[in-house]
């Protein structure tokens, strides 16, 4: 039996760990901003925005790391500055849904081509070559839509395996880097948003 599909509702808009979308590079954003009622967001995804779907029991674990450096003298016990060298930020999840959306965004892009339909329909998925790799972007919406983490430009930088030696689900972990997007599209490679004050500073 098929594994279903996964389509969200109301049911799962109270749990979990939210959900995931990608797009392709350049995919315009809503304007979160001017859609929120109710301290949730309610703006129109573009249509080019897709569910990933389904993830496992662990969720989704987004990352902000940092490098840095310390200088220190003879005439001091501790480091009398301090600088941030590099910073990075990644999603982990496994997904349980496999298409070839999913895939593509697994392996940084490469190419379907398809002919027929239904029972008969015949698929080729041909790999990047590389160098001709290519981001995505990727948003996590929150589980009460009262956050969104929008990574502007994406890669898939870890090791990707797909288990051939069960039946559904079959697991799908990927870790996605957010990369620095052209600066005409954002000045960071990220951004945070909130909906109402559940952020707000303490009085």
């Amino acid at each position: 039996m098929a594994w279903p599909k996964f389509t969200p509702n109301a049911q799962h808009r109270d749990k979990g760990s939210g959900f995931l979308l990608a797009a392709p590079e350049g995919t315009p954003i809503p304007a979160l901003g001017t859609g929120i009622s109710g301290g949730k967001f309610t703006a129109t995804w573009d249509a080019a925005w897709k569910q990933l779907g389904r993830t496992s029991e662990d969720g989704i674990n987004i990352t902000f790391g940092q490098e840095s450096a310390s200088y220190s003298s003879s005439q001091e016990a501790y480091p009398f500055i301090t600088k941030t060298t590099s910073r990075s930020a990644t999603a982990s999840f496994t997904l349980y849904d496999y298409n070839q959306f999913n895939i593509q965004v697994a392996l940084n892009g490469g190419n379907w081509s398809v002919t027929g339909s239904g029972a008969s329909q015949f698929a080729q998925y041909t790999p990047a070559n590389p160098g001709e790799d290519t981001y995505t972007m990727l948003a996590w919406i929150g589980p009460t839509d009262d956050e969104v983490c929008i990574f502007y430009k994406a890669s898939s930088t870890a090791e990707v395996s797909m288990d051939m030696n069960r039946d559904d689900p079959r697991p799908l972990a990927l870790t996605m880097t957010a990369i620095m997007p052209d600066v005409a599209v954002a000045n960071r490679p990220l951004h945070w948003f909130t909906a109402g004050t559940g952020y707000s500073n303490p009085a």
